[in-house]
């Protein structure tokens, strides 16, 4: 994976989530993101790599890559160790960074960031 994407080299989870009030979110709407976009989390859990989430065609082309990787012969039963870490990362993403960066308005004001997230990806081997 990272050969095909070289920025982002560094990621250990990817977390997949849709924008549904996208056209209110003043930073996204203007940037040409997409309803489903994914942040990217190396070891530092309260801040993604990329802020701002990636575009649909990037979006698109990290499920193709997923996809092609999921039905490798080689791949390997998820061990329990591993899914549970991956569900505590999933936790520490919420906690660190989901619930603090979310924006809902306040009286006389129209911000909004509301990202739902929809599911966590581990990146287990540093070959992909």
């Amino acid at each position: 994976m990272f050969n095909q994407l070289p920025n982002l080299k560094g990621s250990r989870y990817l977390l997949f989530a849709t924008h549904p009030m996208l056209e209110v979110e003043e930073h996204f709407s203007q940037n040409g993101a997409s309803y489903l976009t994914f942040y990217a989390f190396g070891d530092d859990l309260s801040t993604p790599i990329q802020p701002n989430g990636y575009s649909a065609d990037y979006v698109n082309r990290v499920i193709q890559i997923l996809e092609r990787e999921a039905t490798q012969p080689n791949l390997s039963e998820l061990d329990h160790l591993l899914f549970e870490q991956a569900r505590q990362v999933g936790k520490k993403i919420s906690e660190e960074w989901l619930s603090k960066s979310r924006i809902l308005p306040k009286l006389g004001q129209q911000q909004y960031f509301l990202p739902i997230p929809v599911a966590l990806v581990a990146i287990i081997h540093a070959s992909l």
